[in-house]
């Protein structure tokens, strides 16, 4: 199954297998790929549920699917908006509790029940450890779901 690298979420390491059109337009080649909310909330729920600190892109990502300001961001976990813009342009790392409320939020925006004292179990007992940086979505009849 042909796979296509989706950086146009903002994040370089995001692929796709199935879901997707490559059509030839007046502007060259074009990409329509299939229930693209899906795969938003797929991608958000595996950046929010993963055990890797989330980076700047990642931090972005999310506050710009649940639809937020960096001022309203800011206001609803106790942070100015220069402070969410730092962190986003990677100036400084997000602090741990202010990266657990936004995984929350973001878990909570997406639809799922999160279980937030298994969260922050998981990110407490969390070494430092090596991760594959390439996330793969497979499409599912417009499910999309991490490949492996």
């Amino acid at each position: 199954m042909e796979r296509y690298h989706y950086t146009d979420c903002g994040l370089d390491n995001v692929w796709i297998t199935g879901g997707f059109t490559i059509k030839e337009t007046d502007y060259g080649k074009g990409i329509s790929i299939s229930h693209l909310d899906n795969l938003h909330r797929a991608i958000g729920l595996d950046i929010a549920t993963s055990l890797n600190r989330i980076n700047s892109a990642e931090l972005r990502f999310l506050r710009v699917e649940m639809e937020l300001s960096q001022k309203r961001l800011g206001e609803l976990i106790g942070v100015d908006a220069q402070t969410i813009a730092r962190w986003e342009k990677g100036e400084v790392t997000t602090p741990g509790p202010a990266e657990l409320l936004i995984r929350t939020l973001y878990i909570q925006f997406a639809g799922d029940n999160p279980n937030v004292a298994k969260l922050c179990q998981d990110l407490a007992e969390l070494d430092e450890i090596e991760y594959e940086a390439r996330r793969e979505f497979v499409d599912s009849n417009g499910d999309w779901r991490l490949a492996g």
